[in-house]
């Protein structure tokens, strides 16, 4: 009944954590209006409302645009099933996995070509 009446309320009853700033609050807020015409950048001004937001304030778009922004987290990949930077505990690769890791590794398989 509570997530009936959370969905009823929509985004104006949602409470955030203080960790979540002012700013992205408030971009949060207009993104996830209930009536699509009433959301951010389905106005007049489009995406350009969005890109206006106080959050993104000081943003690199022209950066972004031409692919020159650096990552702000390069971790260290180590294989295809290194989960090491995610949440929770992380399980040693068995033997069978390791077959999986060779064909992964292998020329004839590139299946991040298509993104």
């Amino acid at each position: 009944m509570e997530i009936y009446e959370g969905i009823l309320n929509g985004i104006e009853g949602v409470r955030f954590s203080r960790k979540v700033g002012k700013h992205a609050e408030a971009i949060i807020r207009a993104l996830c209006k209930v009536e699509p015409q009433n959301r951010l950048g389905y106005q007049r001004g489009g995406v350009g409302d969005i890109r206006k937001q106080r959050w993104f304030q000081g943003f690199d778009w022209k950066g972004l645009q031409n692919q020159m922004l650096d990552s702000p987290f390069d971790p260290e990949v180590r294989n295809p099933f290194d989960a090491r930077h995610f949440c929770g505990e992380v399980e040693e690769i068995d033997e069978s996995e390791k077959d999986d890791m060779s064909y992964l590794a292998s020329e004839r398989f590139h299946w991040d070509e298509t993104f």
